[in-house]
């Protein structure tokens, strides 16, 4: 959460980053608390329910750009899968 304070691009949602949020025990016992990152889902429809709109062509370029971005950014969502990426209703992802 910490360097997501500093990440303001398209290629992710607007986000709220709430500092020690959620209290937790670890294996130890010891209370520990954590950030939260809350995020607006972004206008669209989730790829998963949409992919056969589109031809390959362009689905593999969105996500190669998608891909590209996130990467310069150096940047890892760690949880990518059709259900996470939304397609905009002029077709950007």
């Amino acid at each position: 959460a910490a360097r997501l304070r500093y990440l303001r691009t398209p290629l992710l949602t607007e986000y709220t980053i709430l500092r020690d949020e959620m209290t937790y025990t670890d294996d130890t016992g010891t209370t520990r608390t954590c950030d939260v990152v809350l995020h607006r889902l972004p206008e669209g429809r989730p790829l998963s329910v949409c992919a056969a709109e589109f031809d390959a062509e362009s689905l593999r370029s969105a996500l190669d750009k998608l891909e590209a971005g996130l990467s310069e950014l150096d940047f890892s969502h760690n949880n990518l899968k059709p259900g996470n990426l939304y397609v905009t209703s002029d077709g950007r992802l």
